[in-house]
């Protein structure tokens, strides 16, 4: 629905989805909802509703300790920044850059070289 243009619907297809996954107990299926809520709320340029999705996204994560975890606190950071961006909200979109960072950092440290730094992307801001 998100990519036919129904923002709305889609929004709310995804909190019955959040819903469900909450009384499932599978954080890893709650985090995803959540993460495709902001996409939704981005979509209707409500950026603190996808501010406050990510937000719980990023406490039922918790501090990862595997890859998988990782990644996604990684990639629910950017997110943020993005809306962060999108809001007009430079500050908190560089924080949240930083902080995507230093999780991808330890993913890639010692095995594999990152191919960006932040000073690259913070330049795009």
């Amino acid at each position: 629905m998100l990519f036919q243009g129904h923002y709305e619907d889609a929004v709310d297809a995804h909190i019955n989805a959040h819903i469900a996954a909450l009384g499932s107990g599978d954080a890893w299926e709650v985090t995803q909802g959540l993460i495709c809520q902001a996409n939704g709320y981005q979509s209707l340029r409500q950026y603190h509703n996808a501010f406050q999705a990510l937000e719980e996204a990023l406490h039922t994560i918790g501090n990862p300790i595997d890859e998988t975890r990782l990644r996604s606190k990684a990639h629910l950071l950017a997110c943020w920044a993005d809306n962060a961006i999108m809001a007009g909200e430079k500050t908190i979109a560089e924080e949240k850059l930083h902080a995507s960072a230093e999780y991808l950092e330890q993913i890639f440290s010692g095995t594999y070289m990152l191919c960006f730094s932040q000073s690259s992307l913070l330049e795009h801001l």
